[in-house]
């Protein structure tokens, strides 16, 4: 999996489309004020190539993160972006997600690596933790990031057209997909575990079970890894 805290900022170096406004690729800037602290980050298509010719050259598949947030226009005060306890959260971010601002022209590009079988793309997901009050960058409640995720599996499928996810449906996990359409996956959210279930139930019931091949989340229930203690 490539993506994690800092793939909600990272823009792609592609041809986007015209109608879109979009800031010049520039490589990550420290910034202390920011919770991430980074700002800017950019994806050159070479990188992203090399990305698959990894996991190509291990025989693994790859999974890869698209911001959530391009398309959306973030608050000029930062503050309710803070991690958030307690909800109401604040959103942080208003407007939609975008596919014009770099997502599209990128997965046009991994298309065209598939049909040369070249591509180890094994799943899509969209934005990393805009959970609610799990949210990191943003505190999206689960109608907006249904949406989100339906405008991306409309994306996906038109780019691969009519190709069927048959790995899913026939329950078969190569680690190499090759030429067939990316699994759909998310929303990767951290939610406090009395929370989960209502807010994933809002998030299928407005539309992201038409969209998604599976259900993602974080695990951080279980400690950070270093504490010695499991969830029983």
């Amino acid at each position: 999996r490539v993506g994690g805290s800092l793939q909600d900022l990272v823009t792609y170096e592609v041809k986007r489309d015209k109608s879109a406004e979009f800031n010049e690729c520039e490589p990550f800037i420290r910034n202390e004020a920011d919770r991430i602290g980074y700002r800017g980050g950019c994806l050159h298509l070479w990188q992203f190539d090399a990305l698959q010719d990894l996991a190509l050259d291990a025989d693994t598949s790859f999974i890869f993160g698209i911001s959530g947030l391009h398309g959306r226009d973030r608050q000029a005060d930062i503050s309710g972006c803070a991690k958030c306890s307690t909800p109401p959260c604040e959103p942080c971010w208003t407007g939609v997600w975008r596919p014009e601002f770099g997502a599209r022209e990128l997965l046009k590009h991994a298309f065209k690596r598939a049909k040369q079988n070249r591509s180890a793309l094994a799943a899509i997901s969209l934005g990393n933790e805009l959970c609610g009050v799990g949210g990191i960058a943003a505190h999206l409640p689960p109608e907006a990031l249904a949406r989100d995720f339906v405008t991306l599996a409309t994306e996906i499928k038109a780019i691969w057209k009519n190709q069927d996810q048959s790995l899913f449906s026939k329950l078969a996990f190569p680690s190499i997909i090759r030429d067939r359409r990316p699994m759909i996956i998310g929303p990767d959210c951290q939610l406090p575990l009395d929370a989960i279930d209502t807010w994933n139930t809002r998030f299928l019931l407005a539309g992201a079970d038409k969209a998604l091949d599976a259900l993602t989340y974080h695990l951080y229930w279980l400690g950070a890894g270093k504490e010695g203690r499991r969830m029983r």
